[in-house]
């Protein structure tokens, strides 16, 4: 399995046939092994780990918290810049002269409900707390001539070199990460091409959250690079969900084949358990010596 997410999703989803053919066949999910025996063992994540790490890590999206379990690469940070910078472009001709620029942030009434809601997101997204002063930051360098739209435009128009333009893009890449624009905030920029956003994802009376395969499926409307890097990062919350349930005794690893030159089982230890909800019940403690 490459680094594109689509094949990410494919794998999932034979995964989960198999781990459901185990249950139905043999009462076990893990019982066919034919998962492990392709290669796809790691990519059972259509179940409640995978939704659960899926939950909190669109909960991360959505805040735009600075923490983040992935680090932004340069590149996905030039794609969200020249996605704001262009839009902010248009906002700052449509802002008449003397008035404030936050005014045109807003959608029109008359708007088409697919701009009025790219207009809305945009607004909540450039005006959050955490990325005002990076808004007013790159309002500055439009009018100044240095949007990164206008930077490639200086390019193509022969002004400047592609060393120079290079510098000045990492520059204002660099100044952008250090004024909030973090993964989560490229996240949820990019997340919203594909219709992934907070409305989007929580249940509501006509419609259940959003789960794995349809976050997957959502992720293939992305370009390739922007694919591997949310896939990706949602194994990451995968593989973190999937500790944390081992560790606190949540993770159930199905029926599992001991095997060695000599196995044996020790008498049992019982514990007893005597109260209103539990009387005299019994639970026996096992302990298997293997002799590899």
């Amino acid at each position: 399995i490459s680094d594109v997410g689509g094949e990410k999703r494919f794998a999932a989803a034979v995964a989960k046939r198999l781990a459901l053919m185990g249950a139905l066949t043999q009462g076990d999910r893990r019982s066919t092994g034919q998962s492990s025996s392709l290669g796809l063992g790691n990519f059972d994540m259509d179940n409640k780990f995978g939704n659960k790490a899926l939950r909190d890590m669109l909960g991360e999206v959505w805040k735009m918290n600075a923490r983040s379990l992935s680090e932004i690469e340069n590149r996905h940070a030039s794609g969200a810049l020249e996605i704001i910078d262009k839009h902010l472009s248009v906002v700052l001709d449509d802002t008449p002269a003397g008035a404030d620029w936050r005014t045109s942030l807003a959608p029109y009434d008359d708007d088409r409900e697919t701009i009025h809601s790219y207009y809305s997101m945009m607004q909540s997204f450039l005006t959050s707390s955490r990325l005002i002063r990076f808004t007013e930051k790159r309002v500055e360098a439009i009018k100044n001539g240095k949007g990164l739209h206008q930077l490639m435009q200086s390019l193509e128009d022969g002004d400047c070199t592609q060393e120079e333009c290079l510098t000045q893009l990492n520059e204002q890449v660099e100044e952008s990460k250090s004024l909030g624009l973090n993964f989560n905030a490229v996240a949820r920029l990019f997340l919203y091409d594909v219709g992934v956003t907070q409305e989007s994802s929580c249940a509501s009376k006509s419609r259940p959250p959003i789960n794995v395969a349809k976050f997957l499926n959502r992720c293939l409307g992305l370009p390739l690079s922007r694919q591997a890097m949310l896939t990706n990062h949602f194994l990451k919350w995968l593989e973190k969900e999937i500790k944390d349930a081992k560790r606190t005794g949540r993770y159930d690893i199905g029926i599992k084949t001991l095997s060695g030159n000599e196995v044996s089982i020790e008498k049992p230890r019982a514990f007893c358990f005597r109260g209103l909800d539990a009387k005299d019940d019994r639970v026996l403690l096992y302990s298997v010596n293997i002799d590899r």
